[in-house]
């Protein structure tokens, strides 16, 4: 038995050559990011758990459009499959269209409950155990479906100078991707702060965190790449902490800062 590496999205039909964008994200931003956020927060808590013969489950989301009157023209009949190389396929019934003026909990709750329906007929219909799938369901209904998390199991990062180091927490909302710096002098709590914040892309962790340390005059420093190429270059001066606080407290406090960077 293998163990399950990823869980991913396929997004309407899949296209190749040079108009490979089939333009669903265009149509469904806001589902396509909450899904990101949700999906993420759901592995966050499942783990490389065994997973049959199944090392990566992809959930094919069909574009359900519309009926002239308006409505979706959803058909929901999911089909299960995997290949020879260890990919599964499982049909999403999830309705974009009907759900797209959703936003906050409810968008994140109408995600979970499709994605974790999924995989619970995926295992059923394979005969894997899905006793690891509902605890990680209720895993993300106990974080009140809010994903954040310390940045590589709490790494600080030190500067030799003045004794000072800060840790990173990372915030996943359906409309947010921040980072957020967490600072001590010696064992002391400073305080902290906002050092990046962007709109999410559909899977962003590699373009998130880069370079993070301090600078000459110390300030912290981030280097994030940007979705349209480049990088945005971030400083943080110590004065602009929010004294005594920590960063998953003041992460959770501000819904959807303005960019920073």
């Amino acid at each position: 038995m293998v163990r399950l590496q990823q869980i991913g999205f396929q997004f309407g039909e899949p296209r190749r050559g040079k108009n490979a964008n089939n333009g669903f994200a265009d149509r469904h931003p806001r589902n396509i990011r909450a899904a990101a956020c949700v999906l993420n927060h759901y592995y966050f808590h499942l783990g490389k758990v065994p997973f049959g013969d199944t090392k990566k489950l992809i959930f094919r989301v069909p574009d359900p459009g519309m009926t002239e009157d308006g409505k979706s023209k959803l058909q929901c009949d999911p089909k299960f499959q995997y290949d020879s190389l260890g990919i599964g396929y499982c049909d999403l019934c999830y309705d974009y269209a009907a759900t797209e003026q959703l936003e906050g909990e409810p968008l994140k709750r109408s995600i979970l409950d499709a994605v974790h329906e999924g995989c619970i007929n995926y295992c059923r219909h394979f005969g894997i155990t899905d006793q690891p799938f509902q605890d990680a369901f209720n895993g993300v209904l106990k974080d009140e479906l809010r994903f954040g998390f310390y940045f590589n199991k709490k790494k600080s990062y030190r500067d030799q100078a003045s004794g000072r180091k800060f840790l990173l927490y990372v915030k996943f909302d359906w409309n947010e991707l921040s980072v957020v710096a967490e600072v001590y002098e010696r064992r002391s709590l400073l305080g902290s702060a906002f050092l990046y914040s962007t709109t999410p892309s559909i899977d962003p962790w590699a373009m998130l965190i880069r370079k993070p340390g301090w600078s000459a005059h110390n300030e912290i420093v981030l280097e994030p790449i940007k979705i349209s190429g480049g990088t945005t270059n971030c400083s943080l001066p110590l004065h602009d902490l929010e004294d005594g606080v920590k960063a998953d407290t003041l992460a959770w406090s501000i819904q959807n800062p303005q960019p920073l960077g």
